[in-house]
């Protein structure tokens, strides 16, 4: 059983420190260093990214944006200082 969500997973954080945000998000394994490891597949920006599932630090799902994707967020009206929408 998976702990990762991956048709929710939107970003994810590595030990960069920084969160990366995912498309197209897979698991699956690969022989490194003798041992079987679980590893996580994503594109981001462009590019196949993969890491060892053990990597990721946290994840941030699309339901905690209000179910938007980052696209969708982009298009979304913006609350300004006084809490009326503009856009």
């Amino acid at each position: 059983m998976n702990s990762i969500d991956f048709d929710k997973t939107d970003d994810v954080l590595l030990a960069d420190g920084a969160w990366h945000h995912v498309s197209e998000f897979a698991l699956g394994s690969r022989w490194l260093g003798g041992a079987n490891v679980q590893t996580a597949t994503w594109k981001e920006s462009g590019s196949i990214v993969m890491c060892p599932v053990t990597s990721i630090l946290a994840v941030r799902w699309k339901e905690h944006r209000g179910g938007m994707t980052r696209q969708e967020r982009a298009g979304a009206p913006q609350r300004t200082a006084k809490g009326s929408l503009s856009g």
